[in-house]
């Protein structure tokens, strides 16, 4: 086999900023020999190119300058040259980050030399028939901050002469004519925005339609729309990956000032004080992902009974109109339903609900994972659960000082003030886990198991502070039959209270029914009712 040597040098960005690709072995081969790349450009502009933290990185250099070269000429361990008829793919050469402001579409272009585009190109993520060259193949979409690995492939088969190709790198904010858009991970990318360029989206509902299941990117401004979504989707806000709270520092996003935000508003399609359509409509067991919005003045944020699975994360609720079942109301009724992930949000001044309400069946209960959210001076519950498995972990609960909350009058003519409350667990079929939160000064019960319960809640190591009524809670109402109809388990484990007075730590109201044993809470019996046992 004749043997060539193959120098491919990149050529200008007409973005700012690029780095410098160094050497690295290839993924794949199918024979193996040489080929160097040579990338030279400054790695902190707006888009920055730079090796990769992968493997392959072993082979890049960096300059002084820096700027980095790429070297395949030499694997390190004996390798040496890339020959005729032999096809490579080198995954995780280097990467691309935007490190602008907006969205941007990224291409490359390659000449002078006998390398087509089916012999040359680059691609993401080890999506390796996805070609990012020449802007009518696909064109890489990234949104500010986000970073994509880069694969180099070569496929010498059909080279007659030795070249020195050019690589021109592009980056703009216009999709270059009818080219696809792809993600960092090789599938379909949209983009949202209010001011479009070529190529984007006005309507996020409207993406959403014309999307094939994948990535939608949505730029900060206000959207006045209700969305309804029946495929699997993912919706990334000018926020993803940022924590709307982070419970290690135990600091927010502003829920005041959202001007830096994605916000879904459907407030232009309900009465404000009454019931409303939901930001998001899910149907047909579709599994949604949302990252890094704002959901503000909604009459609901979530309504669904059928649905796949569910992640919310690095979000803000705020502003809600009141409703009845729940803010994001999740139920079974017209198929299987899935699981909820819902982390690091921000939920606050909300209006009259039961927060996360979850209904399903005892033949499919939903699963949960709910961590490190905070719950901020809204009225009324947290969530209602019932047919649900899993875990709460690792939230905060609380009223602060200056919030009022919304005082009403009750059918038997007592008034109660809604603020801030815990959980409800309530109906058949449960088994869940409420560790390591953090309940403070609320209104109502921080646990509250209800109705007709059945089956497991461990509450474990949590921390109940002045809660203005009984901290955990069990309570027999609006139960046709005897209460509990099946096995009940309530583990109660090393808890801290702190207790205000005339309140109780543990108050069990059925204790002819249950019996509660209390572990390691340093409780005396006056700060426990009938029916709990302190061990």
């Amino acid at each position: 086999m004749q043997r060539r040597k193959f120098v491919l040098g990149l050529g200008s960005l007409t973005a700012a900023g690029a780095a410098a690709v160094g050497s690295g072995a290839f993924t794949t081969a199918e024979a193996t020999r040489d080929v160097s790349v040579e990338v030279a450009d400054d790695s902190t502009g707006y888009l920055a190119i730079q090796q990769s933290g992968g493997p392959n990185s072993k082979f890049a250099s960096q300059a002084g300058n820096g700027t980095i070269g790429l070297n395949f000429s030499g694997s390190g361990n004996s390798g040496g040259g890339v020959g005729t008829n032999s096809v490579y793919n080198f995954d995780n050469v280097f990467s691309i980050t935007n490190q602008g402001t907006q969205a941007v579409y990224v291409w490359v272009n390659f000449s002078g030399s006998t390398f087509d585009d089916s012999s040359l190109y680059l691609y993401p993520n080890g999506s390796r028939d996805t070609k990012l060259n020449d802007g009518s193949n696909s064109v890489l979409a990234l949104s500010p901050g986000e970073e994509a690995n880069i694969g180099v492939h070569v496929d010498t088969e059909s080279i007659t002469a030795d070249g020195s190709p050019t690589m021109t790198i592009k980056a703009d904010v216009d999709k270059p004519g009818t080219s696809e858009s792809v993600g960092s991970d090789g599938d379909q990318t949209l983009v949202v925005s209010q001011n479009p360029d070529q190529g984007d989206f006005s309507s996020i509902q409207a993406a959403i339609d014309a999307s094939d299941g994948t990535t939608i990117y949505v730029e900060p401004g206000r959207y006045e729309e209700d969305l309804s979504i029946s495929k699997d989707i993912t919706l990334v806000g000018a926020q993803g990956g940022v924590p709307a709270f982070d419970p290690s520092s135990g600091t927010t996003r502003s829920a005041d000032d959202l001007s830096g935000e994605t916000v879904l508003d459907s407030s232009g399609s309900f009465d404000y004080e009454g019931e409303g359509p939901a930001a998001l409509n899910i149907g047909g067991g579709a599994s949604i992902t949302v990252d890094g919005f704002t959901l503000a003045n909604n009459g609901y944020f979530v309504d669904s009974d059928h649905w796949g699975n569910l992640v919310m994360k690095n979000s803000i609720l705020t502003n809600s109109g009141t409703a009845a079942n729940g803010h994001i109301d999740l139920s079974g009724y017209k198929g299987g339903v899935g699981s909820l992930t819902f982390r690091n949000n921000y939920i606050t001044e909300n209006s009259t609900s039961n927060g996360i309400r979850i209904r399903n069946s005892t033949d499919s209960p939903a699963v949960l994972t709910i961590e490190d959210n905070l719950w901020e001076n809204n009225r009324a519950w947290a969530m209602n659960l019932n047919y649900s498995r899993g875990s709460i972990k690792n939230n905060t609960f609380r009223n602060t000082t200056e919030f009022s909350g919304t005082t009403l009058e009750g059918q038997d003519g007592e008034k109660y003030t809604y603020k801030q409350w815990g959980i409800i667990v309530a109906a058949d079929d449960n088994d869940l886990t409420i560790q390591n939160n953090t309940f403070d000064a609320l209104n109502g019960p921080g646990v509250n198991i209800y109705g007709s319960f059945t089956g497991t809640v461990n509450i474990d190591n949590n921390a109940f502070n002045v809660i203005k009524d009984d901290s955990i809670l069990l309570i027999d109402r609006q139960t046709p039959d005897q209460y509990p109809a099946q096995q009940v388990n309530i583990n109660i484990t090393d808890n801290s209270f702190t207790i205000p007075e005339d309140e109780l730590a543990i108050n069990n109201e059925i204790p002819n029914q249950i019996a509660i044993d209390v572990v390691g809470s340093s409780l005396s019996l006056r700060d426990v009712s009938e029916g709990v046992n302190l061990n």
